[in-house]
């Protein structure tokens, strides 16, 4: 296409001849074309003159370069916006004619000492010039993390490259993890459990849902060796705050060895309960 006025590069006519020197032009691509335009001293337009059309082909290998930065990134799972690194030109085109080296990425020191893990590799091999990560995620939640890319081939440019900062959030619900006493120990029936259930609910990094209030865990009896009742019936319901549920009050009117509690996650919509598909088991 037609080059654009911010971009224009300008020549003094001398003896009637202007000498471009240094032109070029970073993407490749098909029917560029010039124009050159003739201003006088006060800047008014004397005349303009098109070039022929010309094509930009990639150029040779000159540097490794991020073409897809990370998104969204919630503690523990793998990324919906995976890395994608390429070898570029000069131009930051990407070289499809490579197929030979390797590319290793690494997490940069942050202040929240977060470890990159991924369920594929760290080092991918390259694939018409372009290397597609796969399954990369961080389980600390924080901000200012980056990627650093290197790569095995001995570029003219730069065999090394960083992605644009990005944070990691806490992510849905993924399990339930006892606090202080896991189990409630011996109870005397009908009386309240000397060890009342403390449960925090965690993403997939194990990170505290906090900041979630609009969850309860119900509890329920899972082993019931001797036919009991878990009651009162209002206290098998603990609401979540800051991303941990506090039973009070819990107790199982008949004696009996064995006994199991179930915990189960709830979502609040509205006037009824979701199951949200964790839960789990407390030891008798």
């Amino acid at each position: 296409g037609l080059a654009k006025e911010s971009t224009a590069v300008f020549a003094t006519v001398v003896g009637g001849q202007a000498i471009f020197t240094g032109l070029g032009i970073d993407k490749a691509g098909i029917d560029y074309k010039l124009r050159f335009e003739l201003r006088d001293e006060h800047n008014i337009s004397l005349g303009e003159v098109l070039s022929e059309t010309f094509d930009v082909i990639v150029g040779p290998a000159y540097q490794i370069g991020i073409v897809v930065n990370p998104e969204t990134a919630y503690g523990g799972m793998p990324w919906s916006t995976q890395p994608v690194v390429a070898i570029q030109d000069r131009g930051s085109n990407i070289v499809p004619s490579i197929n030979s080296g390797e590319v290793t990425v690494s997490l940069l020191e942050t202040d929240d000492l977060a470890t990159l893990r991924s369920n594929q590799s760290m080092t991918i091999s390259w694939d018409n010039g372009e290397a597609h990560y796969d399954g990369l995620f961080i389980n600390e939640v924080g901000d200012h993390n980056v990627l650093t890319f290197v790569t095995d081939l001995l570029l003219p440019g730069s065999s090394k490259c960083e992605s644009l900062p990005f944070s990691v959030g806490i992510g849905p619900a993924a399990e339930l993890v006892f606090l202080d006493e896991t189990s409630v120990g011996q109870a005397l029936g009908g009386k309240a459990f000397t060890n009342q259930p403390c449960i925090e609910v965690r993403d997939k990094g194990e990170n505290r849902l906090v900041g979630e209030n609009n969850m309860l865990i119900v509890a329920a009896l899972y082993s019931n060796p001797s036919n009991g009742t878990l009651s009162p019936d209002n206290s098998r319901y603990a609401p979540v705050r800051e991303g941990i549920a506090q039973f009070r009050n819990l107790s199982i009117d008949k004696t009996g060895i064995g006994y199991r509690l179930s915990f189960t996650l709830m979502k609040r919509d509205g006037e009824h309960l979701i199951e949200m598909k964790v839960a789990a088991l407390g030891e008798g």
